[in-house]
Formats: structure tokens, sequence, C-alpha cells
């Protein structure tokens, strides 16, 4: 399961799709443990502090999927 994502990614370079080094994981694709900075990139403690100020109660949280 682990080594599709990076098998593809590897394809694609090989192929000339440089834009694919670095670039974030799609979230729907992500392993559960996944870091959220490898899905997020640097937006990740954006939305960490975002989630802060308009998620206090943590509604968006119930619906399951990583957790900022």
């Amino acid at each position: 399961m682990r080594q599709s994502p990076a098998q593809l990614r590897q394809v694609a370079i090989v192929d000339g799709q440089i834009g694919v080094i670095g670039a974030p994981k799609y979230p729907k694709f992500a392993l559960f443990d996944t870091p959220l900075e490898d899905t997020y990139g640097e937006n990740a403690p954006k939305l960490k502090t975002l989630k802060k100020i308009h998620n206090l109660e943590n509604i968006m949280g119930l619906a399951g999927g990583f957790k900022l």
C-alpha cells in the first residue's frame, strides 16, 4: 500500500513531471498516519490557527479524517 504512491511519484518524475517533487499529498488517498505537513504543506500551521479561532467546539472534527 505504501509502495504504490512512491512508485507513481517516481514514474511521474522519470516522465518529466518534476512538479510532483515536494508537492503535498492528496488527502483522499493519504494513509491514516500521513503527517499533516505532507498533506497541507506550509499551510498546516495556518490551518491549525484558523481552527482555534473558528472551530472552538471542534464541530468539524466530528466528520472524521485528518485532525489538525
